[in-house]
C-alpha cells in the first residue's frame, strides 16, 4: 500500500513539474501540450513528453527527467564518436542475421545482442572504423581454444592449425565457427561448419578473396536450448602459402 502511495504521489509531483515548466517555458498565456501516454491509469508510468517532463524505461525501470534540448556542436570529438559508432552499427548489421541473433541474443536480457555486440567492440576499432585483430566476435562461457596455431588459405578453403587441449569445461565435440575480416573491402563474414575441438587441423570453407593480413575470428558452441554454450573468440591474421 505504500509503494502504491508514493508512485501515485511521485506521479503527481512529476506531472504538477512537467505543467509549472511548460508554463515557465511558454509564458503564462500559452498553451500547455501534451505528448505522453500514461500506460495504467492516470498515477502511473508514462510514455513520451509531459510539458518540461519526458517519461520513459532504463534497464526496465520507469523513469522521468526534465526535458533539455540537445545540443549539437559537432566538434571533432563528436565527429570522432559518432564515425567509430556508425563504424561498429555496420559491422553489427552485417552479422545480425548470421551470427549475432543465433550467439548473442540468448545470453542477454536487458539488452539485445546487437547492443552487446555494438558494447563490446566500440572501444576496440582501430583508426575508429577497423575491425581488427583486439576485435571479438563472440564472449562466453565455454572454455575457448587454448591457441590458434595458423590459418592459411587456398582458394576458398581456409585451414586452421589450432591447440586441442581442453583443461577446463570444454568437450572435444564442441564446433568451430568463425568470422573473416576481409580488411578490403572491409567487411565481415561468417562462416559455419561442423568441424570440432579435436579437428586440428580443420578446414572450413571462407569467402572467395579472403587472403593475406585478412582476420579470421574463430569460437566454439554447444548444446541447444538451457545448456546453449558459447566460448570467446580468438584471432589469427590469415596467411596464403
Amino acid at each position: 500500500m505504500k509503494q502504491k502511495i508514493f508512485f501515485a504521489v511521485s506521479a503527481i509531483v512529476l506531472f504538477a513539474i512537467a505543467i509549472l515548466v511548460s508554463i515557465f517555458d511558454q509564458g503564462i498565456s500559452g498553451n500547455v501540450t501534451s505528448a505522453g501516454i500514461f500506460t495504467t491509469g492516470c498515477f502511473s508510468a508514462f510514455r513520451g513528453k509531459i510539458g518540461g517532463v519526458v517519461g520513459s524505461k532504463w534497464k526496465s525501470i520507469d523513469v522521468g527527467r526534465i526535458y533539455v534540448v540537445p545540443s549539437n556542436p559537432n566538434t571533432p570529438a563528436q565527429q570522432t564518436v559518432r564515425e567509430r559508432f556508425s563504424a561498429v552499427q555496420a559491422y553489427a548489421s552485417s552479422l545480425l542475421s548470421t551470427l549475432i541473433q543465433t550467439y548473442w541474443d540468448p545470453f542477454y536480457n536487458t539488452m539485445s545482442g546487437y547492443n552487446a555486440f555494438i558494447g563490446a567492440n566500440y572501444s576496440l576499432l582501430s583508426n575508429t572504423d577497423t575491425f581488427d585483430e583486439d576485435c571479438v566476435v563472440s564472449k562466453g562461457t565455454l572454455e575457448p581454444l587454448p591457441s590458434i596455431t595458423s590459418a592459411s588459405v587456398t582458394g576458398t578453403t581456409l585451414t586452421l592449425t589450432f591447440d586441442e587441449t581442453i583443461s577446463g569445461n570444454g568437450l572435444a565435440t564442441d564446433v568451430l565457427k568463425c568470422v573473416v575480416h576481409r580488411v578490403i573491402p572491409n567487411t565481415l563474414h561468417f562462416c559455419t561448419s561442423s568441424q570440432t575441438r579435436a579437428d586440428s587441423p580443420a578446414t572450413i570453407t571462407v569467402p572467395s578473396g579472403t587472403t593475406d593480413d585478412d582476420y579470421v575470428y574463430v569460437f566454439l558452441h554447444r548444446g541447444t536450448g538451457s545448456s546453449f554454450m558459447v566460448s570467446d573468440s580468438l584471432s589469427k591474421i590469415v596467411t596464403v602459402p
